[in-house]
Parts: C-alpha cells; structure tokens; sequence
C-alpha cells in the first residue's frame, strides 16, 4: 500500500492565534455561504459610495461576530463600516478589512476575497502599516484558500479548506514559506483610466506590453495580488492620474494589510514614491496607489512614474 503524509492543520497559539483563530472561523462560513446563496443590490452605499449587495453586508457580519467571539478584538473597522465599532474592552488588537473585495465582479463568478489586517489597540491615525502584527488574505474560488503571517515562523504561509474526517471542514497547509522573486514576467494593471492623465504610467504599461510580459488580470485586487504569491513573481498596480482620476483602493482595508503580506514575503510595495507600509494613517476612509510584487519590478513602476512627472 502506497504510504500517505497526514494532513497538517493549520494551528496557531497565542493571543494573537486566537484572532487569527476567529478571521478562519468567518473566511470558512463565508465559503459556505457564497456557494449557495445569490448575491443582490441593495438600497444602501457604504461610506466609499459603492452599492452594497447583500452579501456584502452579510459577509461583513459574519466576520465582526466572529472577531467578538475571540475575546481578543477590543474593536473592528471594515469598508462597509469605516468607523470604530467596538467589540471587546480587554482586547488587545484592532482588526480592518475587507470582507468581500471584488464583490462588482461577483455576478460573473470570477474569484474575490477578504482581506485583513491586525493592528495593536490604538489610535490608528497615529500609526503607519509598520504597527501591523498580522495580516490575511483569503480567496474564494474552485477552492477556498487563505495567506496568512504566521507569527510562531514568521513566514507568510497559504492553507487551503479541505473536508476530513467525517466530512468535517478544516483548514489544512498546502504551503509553507511562500517567498516573492525579485523580478517577475506578470503584470495586472488597475485603474487604467488614469493613463490618458498620467504619462508614467502609460509608458509603464507600454514598456510591460512589448517586452513579452504576460498580463494577468481580473477586475479584482484580492485575486490578482494572490495570483503574484502564488507564481512567486509578478506585479500588481493600481495608479492614479490626478486630479481626474484619484486613487482607487482603501489603505486600511486593503492597501496596508496585503503590503504587510507581500513585504514578509519578499517583496516590495510602494505607492509610488515610498513603501504602503510608510504611509501615514490619516482617517478612516483614505485611499492611495499601489504597486506591490516582485522588488526589482516595483521600483521599475517607480522609475515610469518618477520619468513621467519630470516630463508633464
């Protein structure tokens, strides 16, 4: 008989495991819902203007009651409620996130995701991405995975939703260590709009274009920035060109947890002229650029960017 490997669980220990503990608890029941339910419009916008669907606003609930079960969250913001709801006194972190980013692209079945960050207890306009302790992105798809920072290692590892036993969901390592290249062949550009009002950009995008890169890219953050940690290469960029076209992606929500990921595993992020990770948290609803991937394709956006603003 063929000899098997057990499946290794995904554990973690600690205060923080606990958080960690309750972000898969929420990831795995959104699994299940998104599978079978339909999503729908409703008659609401979140503080960013976007309509809301209902699984939107259902996804969102799942993953603040499953932070209050932790014990460990004193409060939680989202981008469906960008403002500080408080949910345990003794905790001892703050939790931002997305529950279902790429939700516009939901009605096509592409894959969209959840994104978080773990922050200490505090004023969070008095903190840069560097004040992150933990971070996840989670990926629901043909199946159902999760990056996570895992502090016991400090490695940015991936575990997938796997049945076992008697049918039992659990998450279940499929791998370890995950590590970012310093260049890469990918390219996913977001916010295209702006390179009619922004030559860096443009002659970036062009420069991917004749110089055989392979573009990869769905309309959704979550899963083209996943797509880079899984081919280990590879660059995604969301830019802006002000003032007619303003940066697109939330730095709470978004932006700084999937830098914090990427920088632990290698890589590189920037908003062009400085890491997302150094940027200053100032309100609730702030937007930035992104570039995050492979190091040496990072600071080549910068170099566009840079070249085209010395040229308008």
């Amino acid at each position: 008989m063929e000899n098997t490997t057990p499946l290794e669980i995904l554990k973690l220990d600690g205060e923080l495991g606990q958080v960690y503990q309750g972000i898969l608890e929420a990831c795995k029941e959104i699994a299940e819902h998104l599978r079978y339910s339909t999503s729908n419009k409703i008659q609401t916008t979140n503080d960013f203007g976007d309509v809301q669907l209902d699984q939107d606003v259902q996804t969102d609930s799942l993953i603040f009651e499953a932070l209050k079960n932790t014990g460990m969250v004193y409060a939680g913001l989202s981008e469906e409620r960008s403002y500080v709801t408080q949910l345990d006194d003794n905790g001892k972190y703050i939790v931002t996130f997305d529950p279902l980013d790429g939700s516009s692209i939901i009605d096509t079945n592409f894959t969209i995701g959840s994104i978080f960050a773990i922050w200490p207890k505090g004023d969070l306009n008095e903190m840069t991405g560097r004040k992150i302790v933990g971070a996840a992105l989670a990926l629901y798809g043909s199946r159902t995975n999760i990056l996570i920072y895992n502090p016991d290692t400090e490695q940015v590892d991936e575990a997938t939703l796997q049945k076992t036993g008697e049918n039992e969901l659990q998450w279940v390592i499929s791998q370890k260590n995950i590590r970012i290249r310093t260049d890469g062949r990918y390219f996913s550009p977001g916010n295209t709009r702006s390179i009619q009002y922004n030559k860096g950009y443009r002659d970036c995008i062009q420069f991917w274009s004749r110089n055989g890169y392979i573009l990869r890219y769905s309309g959704g953050m979550a899963p083209d920035c996943y797509h880079i940690f899984k081919k280990g290469e590879g660059v995604f960029s969301s830019v802006s060109g002000e003032p007619k076209v303003t940066p697109k992606l939330r730095l709470l929500y978004e932006c700084a947890p999937i830098s914090y990921l990427c920088e632990k595993a290698g890589g590189l992020s920037s908003d062009g002229t400085q890491s997302v990770l150094d940027i200053q948290v100032k309100g609730y609803t702030q937007k930035c650029d992104i570039i995050i991937g492979s190091r040496e394709e990072v600071e080549r956006v910068e170099r566009f960017l840079q070249n085209g603003k010395s040229q308008q």
